[in-house]
């Protein structure tokens, strides 16, 4: 099967897309060491769930004016946002499945919920 340059074009442009998307979230991952950090520093809550349903919120908007789909939002943040709660070592396994949990009610009920 012969590959068009159209197809081979528009796969270049994919490819430049997600190496720029991996190098948003890592640049996103630093930010939330370093407010986890500051956050140890000074003994403050690590979780802090309505600043994660403000985010949502925000991302949930900016995404629908975009045309991306609700549940490709909600499933990338809540990712993020369980990786933060996974790596709080402060909290035993239990408690931290426990938080996730309680933690999908906030992606059902955020603003912008469509």
């Amino acid at each position: 099967m012969e590959t068009s340059w159209e197809l081979l074009d528009m796969r270049a442009r994919m490819r430049l897309i997600d190496t720029q998307l991996v190098i948003l979230l890592a640049r996103r991952f630093e930010i939330m060491r370093d407010i986890r950090a500051y956050k140890q520093a000074r003994q403050l809550p690590l979780i802090d769930r309505q600043r994660e349903k403000e985010v949502l919120s925000q991302a949930l908007d900016l995404g629908l004016s975009m045309g991306v789909p609700d549940s490709i939002i909600r499933s990338l943040y809540r990712q993020m946002f369980e990786h933060v709660r996974g790596v709080d070592p402060g909290k035993g396994l239990m408690e931290i499945k426990a938080e996730s949990a309680a933690g999908m009610e906030t992606f059902d009920q955020a603003p912008g919920n469509r």
